[in-house]
């Protein structure tokens, strides 16, 4: 697996996931195509999509907002390692960036434990 910059036609994939998984984040309305597009055209730059070796199956997507973390990764590819590497990707990337975590979200916060990135529990 591999990491790339979220060039536009990812953006669709990052919107699907982060509606689909919404609960776990602290917006959790669903976000409208346009509401998304304008939320990318100013953080894209932040943003990576995980590529299989295929090249062509997407496994998640990693970004920083005001220097806080946000990752998904598709139900059929977790418990994998796939976050893990990501959250890896993410930390040279953006060393300064951390995350916020609901208590609830024990995945989240092993996660992000074990690859040394700082967090608060919410």
């Amino acid at each position: 697996m591999y990491m790339v910059k979220c060039e536009e036609k990812y953006w669709p994939f990052v919107l699907k996931l982060r509606n689909k998984f919404k609960k776990s984040f602290f917006s959790q309305s669903i976000i409208t195509n346009e509401e998304h597009e304008k939320f990318m055209r100013k953080w894209s730059d932040s943003y990576f999509i995980c590529i299989a070796d295929d090249e062509t199956t997407l496994l998640g997507w990693v970004g920083v907002v005001n220097g806080d973390i946000r990752i998904a990764v598709p139900c059929e590819f977790q418990n994998q390692g796939i976050g893990k590497f990501m959250l890896e990707y993410i930390k040279v990337a953006f060393p300064e960036a951390t995350a916020q975590i609901f208590s609830s979200n024990h995945a989240s916060i092993n996660a992000f434990n074990s690859v040394g990135i700082k967090n608060e529990i919410v």
